[in-house]
């Protein structure tokens, strides 16, 4: 039996909407940034898919100044919505190739803020 778990958490659904995904997007494919679904990233992983990201991060429970440790990067999105959910984060990616994506995305969504 299939069932659907909603986001409920507004903490979640606003860091979401401020969040920009399509800075954590190859530029060839930022116009499928706001689809809900998986997309290739470098060194042959995916972003997430929307729904995937604001699930993990509503399971977190967070309050004011939680801290986190995030292994595997990524594009950085996920990371991006924590910070933007008043967490601070700690995170590690152990591919050159990410580390090196991740921390260019990250940075221009905090030059957003």
């Amino acid at each position: 039996m299939f069932r659907c778990i909603c986001i409920e958490d507004i903490k979640v659904l606003e860091a979401m909407s401020r969040v920009p995904r399509h800075l954590f997007f190859d530029f060839a494919l930022g116009g499928h940034a706001y689809e809900l679904k998986a997309f290739p990233i470098a060194a042959a992983q995916t972003i997430s898919n929307p729904y995937t990201v604001a699930f993990q991060s509503q399971l977190f429970d967070l309050q004011s100044c939680d801290t986190i440790l995030a292994v595997g990067t990524g594009s950085g999105y996920q990371t991006a919505v924590l910070l933007e959910m008043d967490a601070t984060v700690f995170t590690i990616e152990r591919q050159k190739t990410l580390f090196n994506f991740s921390k260019k995305n990250i940075q221009k969504a905090l030059l957003l803020y």
